[in-house]
């Protein structure tokens, strides 16, 4: 199978967990797409050493953007004007309310994390990384990745959400 081959059958199979992971990994949704395309765009040519293991490859890559676009956030002012997120309302019963609600919460105090205390959580929690695969994908150490975890998890408790132990 040559390397066009393989990159599409990538992307068939995983790209759904691709974008999931996008979604949690930076702020706005619509910049999930952007950020699974600009990995894509940079393992493309280096398929050879990514098809070993593509999926860690692609997903280190997406890590290391996701913070280097808070960076460069960071140092830039934000738009004066930032449109609130809709959605559609939800048809459903309370107790599937209640589920949707609670994960509405947690994806919003994921994102108002800084991006490596996000990363961390995202890698640790969500994908079940261990804190050596974490600190691999996010290129750096474990101690850093425990620490960054820790801080993440304690402003996330101290929200009044789902974490907090606090109702609301």
């Amino acid at each position: 199978m040559d390397a066009d081959a393989q990159v599409e059958a990538f992307v068939h199979t995983r790209g759904p967990a691709l974008m999931a992971l996008a979604r949690l990994l930076v702020r706005h949704p619509q910049d999930a797409e952007d950020l699974v395309q600009e990995a894509l765009a940079r393992c493309l040519p280096h398929w050879e050493k990514v098809g070993r293991d593509p999926e860690g490859y692609v997903r280190r890559t997406m890590v290391r953007l996701a913070i280097d676009r808070a960076r460069r956030r960071r140092r830039r002012p934000e738009s004066l004007v930032d449109a609130p997120e809709r959605s559609a309302p939800e048809r459903s019963t309370p107790d599937r309310t209640d589920h949707v609600a609670t994960r509405i919460g947690l994806v919003e105090a994921l994102r108002r994390l800084p991006a490596r205390q996000r990363a961390a959580v995202v890698l640790r929690f969500y994908l079940d990384l261990d804190e050596r695969t974490a600190a691999a994908t996010m290129g750096c150490a474990v101690g850093t990745v425990k620490s960054l975890t820790s801080r993440a998890l304690t402003a996330l408790r101290a929200e009044d959400g789902p974490l907090s132990g606090k109702d609301g």
